[in-house]
């Protein structure tokens, strides 16, 4: 969700201030920093959107399998996942905080470091309590159910 409101911020300030080399040259450099995480994350979306392989030679579908499967797949991208918030949510903090102190603060960092350390942290602090929310209605809890109905029970009953 973050990258959205990153490339968006950067594409509407980058036209709004089109002319002002300095804004033009701080959004491309904020996108071109970040491409590079969007292009992992879309890799790992892919891996976890493909389409299960059959059990060769099976006529009848392994449920067992696929639920092991599913369970693997949604936890590994949750693995990844976190592990992307944790360097993507201080990377898009920081750049937009960077853009909005050269825009709208005068002197910009430069002249109010403190207020900037501020302003970022008080950013990644909400940024991650929503992710943390976020992950554990989408991943979490998706993961713990898959557990209880799925894998112990019915690997009891085999």
């Amino acid at each position: 969700m973050y990258q959205i409101i990153l490339y968006s911020f950067l594409a509407h300030t980058f036209i709004r201030h089109w002319g002002d080399m300095k804004i033009m040259l701080l959004c491309l450099a904020g996108a071109a920093c970040y491409i590079p995480l969007t292009v992992a994350l879309i890799r790992r979306i892919r891996t976890l959107f493909r389409r299960p392989s059959e059990a060769s030679g099976s006529v009848v579908p392994d449920v067992f399998r696929k639920v092991e499967d599913e369970y693997a797949r949604l936890a590994d991208f949750f693995r990844f996942k976190r592990r992307m918030d944790w360097i993507g949510v201080p990377v898009s903090c920081a750049i937009i905080v960077l853009v909005t102190f050269t825009l709208f603060v005068p002197g910009g960092i430069e002249g109010n470091p403190l207020a900037g350390l501020a302003v970022f942290a008080l950013w990644v602090g909400l940024s991650l309590i929503a992710i943390h929310a976020e992950n554990k209605k989408r991943f979490i809890s998706p993961l713990r159910h898959l557990l209880r109905s799925g894998i112990w029970s019915w690997s009891s009953m085999i």
